[in-house]
């Protein structure tokens, strides 16, 4: 179990922790809905029908949703820096992956298990942000009660 900062002086550290923590939680928004924007065009690129689209859709359901309590104990275990840095490290290949997956695989079915696993693994991933992020609030921010003296 982590344990709160309190040694800490009220610096502007703590607010840059609490910056670089919007910041991921934006990009982290972004990468989720992202492919909502680029369903019309995968779709039509990768000759896929709206319900593997649906598919998709819920393989990154499933890995952010099964992997929030998984993700949250690791956030404990190995402390919030180094999971949210792989986290990211994970957004980022998977991100690539799916851009890069017309000249990966041939074939549609191909082309589909590679794109669901994908996106599971992104729902994986992405399942560290909030639950790791106030694991380092919880470190980095001051009880209430000392927020007034």
């Amino acid at each position: 179990m982590t344990q709160q900062r309190d040694d800490l002086p009220a610096t502007a550290v703590r607010w840059r922790i609490v910056a670089l923590l919007a910041a991921f939680s934006l990009i982290s928004y972004a990468l989720r809905t992202n492919i909502s924007i680029a369903a019309a065009l995968m779709r039509a690129d990768l000759h896929l029908s709206q319900i593997q689209i649906g598919y998709v859709f819920s393989a990154f359901l499933i890995g952010y949703a099964v992997f929030q309590a998984p993700a949250g104990a690791l956030g404990d275990r190995f402390g919030p820096r180094v999971v949210l840095t792989v986290a990211a490290a994970i957004w980022g290949v998977t991100t690539v992956m799916t851009g890069a997956l017309p000249g990966m695989v041939g074939g549609a079915v191909g082309t589909l298990a590679v794109l669901l696993a994908v996106r599971f693994l992104l729902g994986v991933a992405e399942a560290a942000t909030y639950p790791v992020a106030m694991s380092a609030v919880g470190v980095w921010m001051p009880a209430w009660s000392s927020w007034s003296s």
